[in-house]
């Protein structure tokens, strides 16, 4: 008498697939990997960076 309810949430496909609700052609987006700047490239470019404006200032003033 006190079944449970079945739950209505529709299972999560896996990444790449097509759900059963989209007509096919559709795919779902899946986010690009964003290649990110390694760690010491961009300190290295900070570090540039911060020199030229030492010497720019020290060109000036």
């Amino acid at each position: 008498m006190n079944e449970k309810p079945t739950p209505t949430t529709p299972e999560i496909p896996p990444a790449g697939t097509t759900p059963h609700n989209l007509p096919p052609g559709i795919k779902v987006y899946e986010r690009p990997q964003r290649r990110t700047m390694p760690l010491w490239l961009s300190l290295g470019l900070l570090l540039v960076l911060a020199v030229l404006v030492w010497f720019a200032y020290q060109a000036f003033f």
